[in-house]
């Protein structure tokens, strides 16, 4: 199991003023094709495809999230790590790119898309991928394995099929990308992904059809397109942002991304941390922060020395950033409202060099459940938890020095953290969520100590979740004022994430 950010996790907590919209049950539709006929005997597909096919098979019916799959096929088959981080790149880059992937496929495909077979639909959302994307993977081999796919699943019927359009679209596409600096190098035609060389944003492949508006006549429509992100995400990010930005923006969530090390100072040196990932064929350099190391590639944790000893955790340097501007001083007592899974909360603990009293808390025992899992790991001994009430009728009386409250948010700043994040956000869920987080910033001023520090921490880059939040909130209290902001975009080369420095004055 790769460890991850906890910092995306948050969003489904709290939510006691409102309803979740459910997405409908996913509905099959027959394909136009003959009926299925017994499976012929053929060669196993690839055993990567084949789990990253079950994972966005169990996605799509809205059943767990595709790394919680993949872990459980993982375990269950013993998969080799090869396997693994294949598996994971299909999977993970397949929902990611659904959108774009459906666009291309409407292009290719003679019927409706609606009346092709889901699985089938999810085969070629597969093929398409590897050939557009994973340009490590030779397209003949993406064609063939997506072939053998479908006899594997049992849709032997649907083999010529999906052999059909994706050979079509290998035909027709040219080889060799273009360089695309911005919009105004982008058509119709082109498929955008992230550049392949230093100091190229993007690169295109050009396809033999359009997949998307003209960019100069529908540019919204052409972004959420070409970057996989829904149109209505798109359309108000055009109220702060240029469609450039925005483009950019869906390039990095759209890429692997980067992992950040951040080193635990209390059992290690970064110096020492940097030697073990160098010795385990990890190349890695120093970060912007004296606690962050950057590996050039992702890793299993259980693979690298010293993971289970406690001497590092996993979390993006944006994270790392917002826990400094609280700059949490040895021996003070600390409290954090929304601790789970427990990233920023250690990091508190190791800035306090272990010494003071960190109380987190959370809304179920199952989250706590994960704070205390890395504190034991992590060897930290100042750490406490508390079980609150979703309501927030038993939180903690202070006062204490410090406040950290990092509440649910819209995840707007990390959608590449998880494929399936961008596809959960709605609409509304700003109009539902900023209530609460006024909520909780209310809650911490209140139980903060005269001079003391909260600090409120998003991982969005909505300004309706961030400044404007904390500004209604000041507004009622004079006794309180704005020390620092700190508002990060995604792709610099971190995640996004926002934090404001408040003091209580008196």
């Amino acid at each position: 199991m790769t460890e991850t950010s906890g910092e995306g996790r948050k969003r489904d907590r709290f939510r006691s003023r409102s309803k979740h919209a459910k997405r409908p049950a996913r509905k099959r539709t027959k394909t136009e094709l003959p009926a299925a006929r017994p499976a012929a005997p053929s060669r196993p597909a690839d055993t990567a495809r084949l789990l990253a096919f079950k994972a966005i098979d169990a996605y799509e019916q809205r059943v767990v999230f595709v790394s919680q799959v993949l872990d459980q096929l993982f375990r269950s088959q013993n998969t080799p790590l090869v396997e693994r981080r294949l598996a994971t790149e299909l999977a993970s880059g397949t929902v990611r790119r659904r959108r774009t992937l459906d666009a291309v496929l409407a292009a290719y495909c003679s019927r409706p898309l609606d009346d092709v077979d889901m699985e089938v639909r999810l085969v070629l959302w597969l093929g398409l991928n590897q050939i557009l994307f994973v340009s490590r993977i030779p397209p003949h081999a993406a064609v063939d394995e997506s072939v053998n796919l479908c006899r594997q699943i049992g849709k032997e019927a649907a083999a010529g099929f999906v052999n059909g359009i994706l050979r079509t679209v290998l035909r027709e596409l040219e080889p060799d990308p273009v360089p695309v600096n911005s919009l105004a190098d982008c058509e119709s035609n082109l498929v955008i992904r992230p550049g392949s060389s230093p100091g190229l944003p993007f690169e295109g492949i050009r396809l033999g059809r359009a997949i998307a508006p003209n960019p100069l006549i529908d540019p919204a429509t052409y972004v959420g397109t070409v970057a996989s992100l829904p149109q209505w995400l798109v359309d108000n990010w055009q109220n702060s942002k240029s469609l450039d930005e925005i483009l950019q923006i869906g390039m990095w969530f759209d890429s692997p991304g980067r992992m950040s090390v951040r080193v635990n100072q209390l059992q290690t040196t970064p110096e020492q941390m940097l030697d073990v990932l160098t010795t385990a064929g990890i190349a890695t350099t120093r970060g912007d922060l004296p606690e962050a190391l950057c590996p050039e590639r992702t890793f299993a944790v259980e693979d690298i020395p010293g993971f289970c000893e406690g001497w590092f955790s996993i979390q993006d340097e944006t994270a790392m950033r917002i826990v400094g501007l609280l700059d949490p001083k040895p021996g003070e007592r600390i409290l954090d409202l929304c601790a789970a899974p427990g990233g920023k909360t250690t990091h508190i603990a190791e800035r306090m060099q272990d010494q003071g009293a960190v109380l987190a808390c959370d809304v179920t025992n199952d989250r706590l459940a994960l704070v205390r899992e890395s504190v034991k790991r992590l060897r930290l001994e100042s750490v406490s938890t508390q079980l609150i009430s979703v309501d927030g009728s038993n939180l903690p009386e202070g006062p204490f020095d410090a406040v950290l409250v990092d509440v649910p948010c819209s995840n707007t700043g990390v959608l590449g953290k998880r494929p399936e994040a961008r596809w959960r956000l709605e609409s509304n869920s700003l109009v539902e969520l900023i209530p609460v987080q006024e909520d909780l910033l209310e809650a911490a001023i209140e139980r903060v100590a005269a001079g003391g520090r909260v600090l409120y921490s998003t991982c969005s880059i909505e300004q309706a979740e961030n400044s404007d939040v904390v500004q209604a909130v000041l507004a009622r209290h004079p006794e309180c004022e704005l020390i620092q902001e700190l508002q990060h975009f995604p792709g610099q080369p971190t995640d996004g994430g926002y934090g404001a420095l408040i003091r209580k004055l008196r």
